[in-house]
Parts: structure tokens; sequence; C-alpha cells
């Protein structure tokens, strides 16, 4: 199931509300992996969510509580409405260029976190507390995904909760950085920060937590120590503490551009482009992400779940507070052209506000969230006199329409004088 999140325009809920969204999603443990997007539809930069359906309650409703004045909604997901689109997710491009299989390629690129064990730049760190304001840093991926003609970018980071044995591997390894060992060889220490949790070189990796294991241990432990909200003036080993006292998901990041082959060379530069915009969130002397290898398939592209071997080993560990900055509805602070928002808030419709007695006149329905109850009018409301005022196509003459087709059906009499006799 794909939903598209549209939030207001002037939308002041920052990525603080993600986070708690998020931590609840990791709490509920979702059944199977879900997919975070930020893409294109008719023209327009929107943010998605792909969820089983299976998890759909546990997935969306977080969301909806974080973000109450944003629009969810359901919308066909093109992946799976037509196996026949060239193109992978089967994203429909807006200028309807796609004919035959061979026009259209996709390209795309897996990122990687390395070292996974510290963390990215979060949210708190883009706050000016002294102007009160937030630099948005997901404006930079919004405008790298900008669509061209010819060309569509999307990126899709799928997430899963991250199991007790790696999330207990991550702390091990922390721990272990503290110890003298790796104070005294520093090589060493980046080596096994980059290769402790991972599969390739575990046995190099084994031996070297043995060695350490063996030192003394510090006689002060900064990990006991607690970091402040905005990450100031915290030490390397305090930042990987704090993002593993987090809820911690497995995640990977995949960026794609579909385009045609004659278009190589641009989709070359336009994922280096989106590389580039990724370097907002992280600083050089914690983790960094690294890019692999460019490739590109005719047919729909591989599935984005986390337990497709591929995607698996790419796969790196982001907390919630992480999450929550690298993927949110954008805030009034963020400048991007195209962007998908809405200029009114949906409120919640009155509890009584319509008449169940026979010859009501139905007059619509509630846009708010899954309640699509009928709005009514009753006799009663309609012997009070009714005074119908609205520009030309506002659905003044459907209204008396269903009126007097309601009166009809009840049996009821009526006279019509209709000046235009449009109506008549």
């Amino acid at each position: 199931m794909l939903f598209q999140i549209i939030a207001p325009a002037n939308n002041e809920r920052g990525p603080r509300y993600a986070e708690k969204a998020f931590a609840a999603i990791r709490q509920a443990k979702p059944r199977h992996a879900v997919t975070l997007l930020y893409s294109v539809r008719e023209g327009q930069i929107g943010l998605f969510v792909r969820c089983d359906e299976a998890d759909r309650d546990s997935v969306i409703e977080p969301i909806r509580a974080g973000y109450p004045d944003a629009t969810v909604a359901l919308v066909e997901d093109q992946r799976t409405a037509d196996v026949s689109l060239p193109s992978p997710q089967g994203v429909e491009s807006h200028d309807n260029l796609r004919t035959t299989q061979d026009e259209y390629q996709s390209w795309f690129s897996d990122i990687e976190l390395v070292p996974e064990l510290f963390p990215i730049l979060r949210h708190a760190q883009f706050e000016d507390l002294l102007n009160h304001n937030f630099a948005d840093p997901v404006s930079g991926l919004l405008r790298a995904i900008l669509p061209e003609k010819g060309m569509e970018c999307r990126i899709e980071i799928t997430i899963r909760p991250a199991s007790r044995h790696r999330l207990h591997r991550a702390i091990n390894a922390v721990f272990l950085l503290e110890r003298e060992f790796f104070h005294r060889h520093h090589r060493l220490a980046g080596y096994f920060a980059r290769t402790a949790t991972r599969g390739g070189m575990w046995r190099l990796a084994w031996l070297l937590g043995l060695a350490a294991r063996c030192s003394p241990q510090p006689s002060h432990s900064n990990l006991e120590t607690s970091t402040s909200r905005l990450h100031e003036r915290e030490d390397d080993l305090q930042a990987a503490a704090d993002k593993l006292g987090g809820h911690l998901f497995d995640v990977q990041l995949r960026l794609i551009v579909e385009t045609s082959p004659q278009l190589k060379l641009q989709a070359f530069d336009r994922l280096r482009r989106m590389e580039g915009a990724l370097g907002a969130f992280t600083r050089s002397r914690l983790a960094t992400f690294v890019s692999g290898p460019v490739r590109h398939c005719r047919l729909p592209a591989p599935d984005s779940r986390l337990q497709t071997p591929d995607l698996a080993r790419c796969a790196f560990l982001l907390s919630h507070e992480e999450l929550a900055t690298l993927w949110h509805p954008p805030t009034s602070t963020a400048q991007a052209e195209r962007m998908h928002s809405t200029e009114f808030r949906e409120l919640e419709a009155p509890r009584k506000f319509h008449s169940e007695e026979e010859g009501a006149v139905a007059l619509g329905r509630v846009r708010f969230r899954d309640d699509q109850r009928t709005v009514t009018l009753g006799i009663e409301d309609r012997r009070r006199h009714l005074y119908i005022v609205g520009k030309t196509g506002m659905g003044k003459t459907t209204l008396l329409q269903g009126m007097i087709a309601a009166d009809m059906r009840a049996g009821r009499g009526l006279c019509l004088v209709d000046p235009h006799g449009d109506l008549a």
C-alpha cells in the first residue's frame, strides 16, 4: 500500500514529531519492511510511505498522530498496478514519454553509512536557538529530485527494526573502542569501527576486539555521561552511545534515476547530485555516506525489502532521531520548487451534523482521515428556509437538484421556478 503525506504549506511541525512517530513504529514492530520515499507524482515532489496492508495501522497512525494537520492519502501504487510499465517501481512519468520497454531504464546506486556505529547530524544540530529558526536539511534532497523532461528521480529509504543480535554487536563494539588498546592505535580503531558490525572481515575484527579486551579499561567512562539535547561538545564515543541508546532500524538507502539510454551521462550526473545532497547530513569525523556502484535495469527494479540478500549486505543502522532528520514532512523553511503541499488544514467534523430521517438530502461526505460519513440536510432544517450563495460552478444547481430528487423519491410535492431553464 502506498500513502502520500501532504503537509500544509506553512507546516511548523518539524522532525521532532517524526522522531516520535518512528519511535512508535519501532515499538510496534511491523512484520514487513517499510519504505519511505521522496518521489515525484504528476510532476510534483512529494513524500510517500509504502507498507504492507497488515502493517497499515502500526505505520500510518503514528505519522497521523505526529502530523494531524497533514493529509495522509492512499494512492495507487504504480509498481503493482501495471506490471507492463518499463520503469522500476512503476512511477509514472508526467510527460508521458514511455511507450516501449526499451525507451526507459533505471539507474540506481545503494548508499552505505561508514562507519555505522557513529551517527549522522541530528535535527537538533540544525536548529538556531538564538534566532528561533530551523534550517531544514531536506531542502537539498527535494531540489536534487526535481523532475526534468525525460528524467525522474526518487530516493527510497527502506527500514525495519534492527535485531537484538545486531544491536548487541554494535554496543559491544562501542565499549571496546574505549579500551586503551584502541586509544594507542588509531588506525586499527578506525578499521575496527568500520568492520565490527559487518560480516565480511569479522575474523580480523574479532582478533582486534580480543586484543582490546586484554587491555586496561579507562578509569572514567564518557559513555556513562549523558549528552545534551543539542548534541553540543559531545565526545565521538558519546555520540555513538547516544545513537545506540535510541530505537534502531536497519536502513537501506537507494538513489534512483529513470531515463532513456540516450541520457545515461545525465543520469550519472543526477545521481552524483543526489549523493552530494546527502553530504549536508554528515560530518567527516563521524559517519559519512558512501555510494556503491551504479547499476541499471530495464525491468522493474529489485524489491527494496531488506530480506533480499543483496540489500541486506548494504543495510546500516540508524536511530529514530537520525531517521527523522533524514525523512520528515518539510517545514516552512524548506525551499523547493514543485513541492506538493495543501493550502488548507483538515479539521475534524462535528459529532452531530447529519439527519438519519427519511427524505434527508445528501450534501456530500466528510473529508477527514478515515471519516467518510455522509453529510445530510434534514427536513426540519429546510423548513427554516435556505439561502444558497456561491460563484459559478460551485454546485448551487447540483444542490437544488439533489433536494428536488429527494422530494420526488419521498413523494412530496414541490414547485420549481427557473428563469434560466437549465435546471428545469
